[in-house]
């Protein structure tokens, strides 16, 4: 519940944001994504599995499936055609989403892989780090480091992504929780999955559908280095205020 309320909330804000100050359809789709969805799976994972461990990552990976949903549909969709119109259809048919519905029905119906398979979708989930960040440095490196670092807008938006949103939302999180007398991961889930940096699939969406992503991979490159300087406030707060 606490996980659809964050996600409507901050689906809202982006596109009310995104209408204010893009400046072209691509742009304001682009911010729609961003400001919306942070790299909670790629980069998040092995971040919070770092910092909390992996019992406090399981119930992230759980907290983040709306999250993880909606991206994949809604926000894959963003970029799809020109105007406003979103193929509903190819966006919840997208290799994804299709995984998401092996994985509920796995889930649902208790079905565990043994043996081989068990070893072999365990290796994979140890590969996912050192392939996130290979996987960023080969779409990121295209475009050079000089040429990722140029610009305003992409300090701007990357500010508004790290530090204005999980702000905006922190207080008034922290007293409904309070409030509730809820456990203090209710704080921690919320915040870092609206504190990561942006992920690359602002890059790859689009230029999927024949975009030019040069600018959002400016904004995905300086979100990344900015990110390494406030996560750990960001971490550090959450955690003294929620006792842990």
């Amino acid at each position: 519940g606490l996980s659809c309320t964050l996600l409507f909330l901050t689906v809202c804000l982006s596109r009310f944001l995104a209408k204010k100050i893009g400046r072209t359809d691509f742009e304001t789709r682009s911010l729609t994504y961003v400001f919306a969805f942070a790299n909670t799976g790629y980069f998040g994972y092995p971040v919070i599995e770092g910092v909390f461990g992996e019992a406090v990552l399981s119930q992230f990976m759980i907290f983040c499936i709306p999250f993880n949903i909606t991206l994949a549909s809604y926000g894959y969709g963003l970029f799809m055609s020109d105007g406003q119109k979103i193929n509903w259809k190819k966006a919840f048919t997208s290799p994804v989403i299709i995984s998401y519905y092996a994985g509920m029905v796995l889930g649902l119906t208790g079905i565990t892989f043994k043996g081989f398979l068990a070893d072999a979708v365990s290796g994979l989930g140890a590969c996912m780090s050192p392939a996130s960040m290979l996987s960023a440095g080969i779409v990121l490196g295209a475009f050079g480091v000089a040429k990722l670092l140029s610009g305003v807008r992409p300090y701007v938006y990357s500010v508004i992504r790290l530090v204005g949103i999980p702000t905006l939302f922190a207080i008034p999180l922290f007293l409904v929780l309070r409030l509730l007398n809820a456990d203090g991961i209710f704080l921690i889930l919320p915040m870092a999955a609206i504190a990561m940096p942006v992920g690359l699939n602002t890059v790859v969406y689009p230029e999927s559908f024949g975009y030019d992503a040069s600018e959002n991979a400016k904004l995905c490159f300086v979100s990344f280095v900015m990110s390494i300087l406030t996560l750990p406030v960001v971490f550090s707060l959450v955690s003294a205020v929620a006792g842990l």
